[in-house]
């Protein structure tokens, strides 16, 4: 009976733990947008105002910003700097390709797949007009990022809670079985 309830109660437990983690991603991707928007506001200011090739200025707004967003950004600066015969668009590709290979939990984990082809379009733009084409194309990248944020915040009132009632529920089922 004792093995039982112990096994019942760590079904429960994993169940609680199982639906945290999924609850944290909405938390996570909300974070990671909100930081995203701001290394694009610094881009947008060095492209405005001063004469840095872009692989320094993506550097740059990489080492001041934190989290998924700065490295996004350095990662992509290091494989242009490594390699200055491609393009943004194609230094964008390779990293990420590199962080699909190593799976969504290594890389990037919060941004979904429509927040990466924003980004994606904002590299292929950038580079290939003037100054003024480069900062609203950045614009425009930081205005769909921000339409995207207020879809996450909407998120986050429902999904967290529901998906930790989920983990709950299903780790107590799971235990009434085996009980």
């Amino acid at each position: 009976m004792g093995l039982k309830l112990a096994g019942a109660l760590l079904l429960i437990v994993s169940g609680l733990i199982l639906g945290d983690r999924e609850a944290r991603r909405y938390d996570a991707r909300h974070r990671d947008l909100c930081a995203m928007q701001h290394a694009l506001l610094m881009l947008e200011t060095y492209v405005a105002r001063t004469v840095q090739p872009f692989p320094r200025a993506l550097s740059s707004v990489g080492l001041a910003v934190r989290g998924p967003a700065g490295r996004l950004m350095c990662a992509v600066a290091d494989e242009l700097m490594s390699n200055p015969h491609l393009t943004l668009a194609q230094g964008w590709t390779r990293v990420l390709l590199a962080v699909k290979r190593g799976g969504r939990a290594h890389g990037f984990p919060a941004y979904r797949d429509d927040d990466l082809q924003v980004l994606g379009r904002l590299f292929a733009a950038l580079g290939a007009g003037g100054r003024d084409d480069q900062v609203s194309h950045i614009r425009l990248a930081r205005e769909t990022l921000a339409i995207n944020e207020e879809s996450a915040r909407r998120d986050l009132d429902t999904y967290p809670r529901l998906w930790r009632y989920l983990g709950a529920m299903g780790g107590a089922t799971l235990a009434l079985f085996i009980v």
